[in-house]
């Protein structure tokens, strides 16, 4: 649509046409204004105001808004006077219900809002018509801040009157129309402190610039070395986290102190013949604790501890394996219970006296004389056997025995072959390996190491069948 020229009407000097074109010309420049949200009945009434269409300025932004409605209800008792407004960035209409009363109050302004009309409405009305609607636009502030909140760096803020905003963050500063100066890492200002105007100068960091509470390369050495000092042991029925040549230990991230009592964890509630890793952990009241999980350790990244797999919070201590009961079990025969630091020579050794026979078929010479154990990854266990082995009135007979891992019928290692001699009633072989390195003795399994034997053409008597080695942990 095109514009006009504002051409103020004066009835008394203007003659013909040109009074009703000056007219015509200035409605035409203020409607644009003059008609802005304008509020009045629709064509055909009913219980909704119409607003006309107006526009809103942000500082950077045009926004025009059509034309709209204001739905209204009717009171119930008595009158009662509702508030039409718009939002002031937006310029979307809005209805302020007020309250029914023989004298009814006009509500009040919603902050952000701009009124535009009040509407009186009697008891049971079922149109609004325009005598009901008192025009009340004020859109002075239209597209102005509502309000102001202080973010990061800032304090202050506010949603009316004067609002005041601080500023607490670094700003770089012109010197002198020139530049800004920049402070490179590990450098601290160094002047100049008082005279005239100058650039700021800048100097390396030194031990005493920093607080005294700050750790330096060598403390934290330090700190490190200390990490570990202690032992996870079985002490009667519980297991029990000692200290051992300190009471340093790495939990969280944080140097800890392991109480002088040491900490304990009992079987109860654990599954019987299941692995787990025991880590040590700090309680909600800062208390040291211990945990059993079946998941499985790792480094962390950040600090060179081993830690539960996934959980920072979790220092790996050691490893058991809860038998019948449950309970923990530690002796040479059954070593159920590892620690993570300050290890420990474990010997491992059948109980003494074991017996067993073994036909043509490999097959364990007797399950008494098995050695079970746990293990580290990067301490498999040193495990061999001694056995004797006799055949009743037979010569030129073959035995072989051999050590197993966690079978009855697989020879592992130590494979030992012997054949009886003529000339006896009852001819005995000996048979002996010393401990070599089990590797393929996985983490996280509770193993059983025993022998395995065979005899061609007859049966054999083996005795005094027992396993050896020994173990860090």
């Amino acid at each position: 649509m095109s514009v006009k020229t504002f051409n103020q009407p004066d009835s008394a000097s203007m003659i013909c046409d040109a009074y009703p074109s000056a007219i015509d010309a200035s409605v035409s420049v203020l409607s644009r204004l003059g008609a802005a949200f304008a509020p009045h009945a629709r064509a055909t009434p009913d219980m909704t105001v119409a607003l006309d269409a107006g526009h809103v300025f942000d500082g950077a932004t045009l926004t025009e808004v059509a034309a709209q409605n204001a739905s209204l209800t009717a009171p119930a008792a008595n009158p009662r006077i509702d508030r039409i407004v718009i939002n002031q960035l937006t310029g979307t209409v809005s209805v302020v219900t007020g309250t029914e009363a023989a004298s009814p109050a006009v509500p009040a302004i919603p902050s952000g809002f701009a009124p535009v009309a009040r509407v009186r409405l009697s008891a049971g009305a079922t149109v609004i018509t325009n005598d009901m609607i008192t025009d009340e636009r004020d859109l002075s502030a239209l597209g102005r801040i509502i309000a102001v909140e202080a973010g990061t760096g800032l304090t202050g803020g506010g949603s009316s009157g004067t609002v005041t905003i601080g500023l607490e963050t670094p700003v770089a500063v012109a010197l002198g129309g020139t530049g800004t100066a920049t402070a490179a890492a590990n450098t601290v200002f160094a002047g100049p402190a008082s005279g005239s105007d100058a650039a700021p100068s800048f100097r390396s960091l030194t031990l005493a610039d920093l607080p005294a509470d700050v750790a330096t390369t060598e403390d934290v050495a330090k700190v490190a070395l200390q990490h570990g000092q202690c032992r996870l042991v079985l002490s009667g029925s519980n297991l029990l986290l000692s200290p051992y040549n300190g009471k340093r230990l790495i939990v969280g991230g944080v140097m800890r102190t392991v109480p002088a009592a040491g900490v304990s964890l009992s079987p109860i509630g654990l599954t019987a013949g299941t692995v787990y890793y025991i880590y040590a952990y700090m309680t909600s009241g800062g208390e040291m604790a211990l945990e059993a999980s079946t998941t499985s350790h790792g480094t962390d990244s950040s600090t060179g501890v081993e830690i539960k797999a996934g959980d920072a919070s979790r220092t790996l201590v050691g490893m058991a394996c809860p038998q019948t009961g449950p309970v923990f079990v530690q002796s040479p025969n059954a070593v159920g219970v590892l620690s993570w630091f300050n290890r420990r020579r474990l010997r491992l050794v059948t109980v003494y006296g074991q017996e067993g026979e073994a036909g043509s078929a490999l097959t364990e010479l007797s399950s008494a004389a098995r050695v079970y154990a746990l293990n580290w990854s990067d301490e498999p266990p040193m495990v061999g056997y001694y056995v004797y082995a006799s055949v009743e009135n037979t010569s030129g007979q073959s035995c072989s025995v051999a050590l197993a891992l966690d079978s009855t019928s697989v020879a592992y290692q130590g494979v030992n072959t012997g054949v009886f001699a003529s000339g006896s009633s009852s001819p005995t072989i000996p048979f002996a390996v010393p401990p070599v390195v089990a590797v393929d003795a996985a983490e996280g399994v509770y193993h059983y190491f025993t022998v395995v034997g065979l005899c061609q053409g007859a049966t054999a008597s083996f005795f005094n069948i027992s396993v050896v080695g020994d173990l860090r942990g």
